[in-house]
């Protein structure tokens, strides 16, 4: 699993001005199913801490500070002030964090908490390189095709030798790319895939992994017919 999910509201002690000539461009469809999920949802994606946390007096609403160290997506360049009706839901620590925040509408100061996940995980290093280079690849300046296809030579690259976290979101990632854009597996990467398959030894990923070669196999789509709205995994 990603992350923690929750329901927190942040605000932007003064969130960047609207962009128009961002606004106008039409939005490329997302590289990864991460990015499909959480990071185009997102308007901003900080790794920072908890540093404070307080009530506010005139009602029952607590209010903590969240010091961004690094923005990984957004224009903000202050801290954010994260918001809830019970004390619990935040703890003031000095272990790090990666924070998922999406605006609550248009111009607003209120923002909403997607999800998190903190240093004290386990697979932190795995998460925040695999997050950072999803990231590079939606803010990439190349084709769709191109940096889709820089995912697939990562993930059939790190098939046997990366950690047991970063092969099972790769598991997540194939069936993203076999379902979305099948034309990216030339009989070369279906060689790798076949050879991926023979060395996994977790029964799990393998199905998965199987039932991916199987849909390459399948009669393509006629491309010149939508694929309709992309389906919200996690995983």
């Amino acid at each position: 699993m990603w992350m923690t999910m929750c329901l927190i509201l942040a605000i932007a002690q003064d969130p960047a001005p609207s962009d128009p000539e961002r606004d106008e461009k039409v939005p490329s469809p997302p590289v990864s199913q991460f990015a499909a999920d959480f990071i185009e949802p997102a308007d901003a994606i900080a790794l920072g801490r908890i540093v404070s946390v307080r009530q506010l007096s005139s009602r029952s609403v607590f209010v903590a500070r969240f010091e961004v160290e690094r923005l990984l997506k957004g224009e903000t360049e202050h801290d954010l002030l994260l918001m809830a009706h019970t004390p619990e839901a935040f703890q003031v620590s000095a272990q790090k964090r990666i924070l998922f925040a999406r605006q609550y509408r248009e111009n607003s100061r209120f923002y909403l908490a997607l999800g998190e996940f903190g240093e004290a995980d386990a697979t932190w290093k795995e998460k925040l390189a695999r997050l950072e280079f999803l990231i590079a690849l939606e803010e990439g300046d190349e084709p769709l095709l191109a940096r889709r296809q820089k995912l697939l030579d990562r993930l059939l690259e790190e098939a046997s030798l990366a950690p047991e976290w970063t092969r099972s979101n790769g598991v997540m990632e194939l069936e993203f790319l076999a379902r979305e854009m099948p034309e990216l597996f030339t009989e070369k990467e279906r060689t790798r895939l076949d050879r991926m398959i023979e060395n996994e030894d977790n029964r799990a990923r393998r199905r998965r992994l199987e039932a991916v070669r199987r849909k390459l196999d399948e009669p393509r789509r006629d491309s010149s017919k939508s694929r309709g709205p992309l389906r919200r995994r996690s995983g």
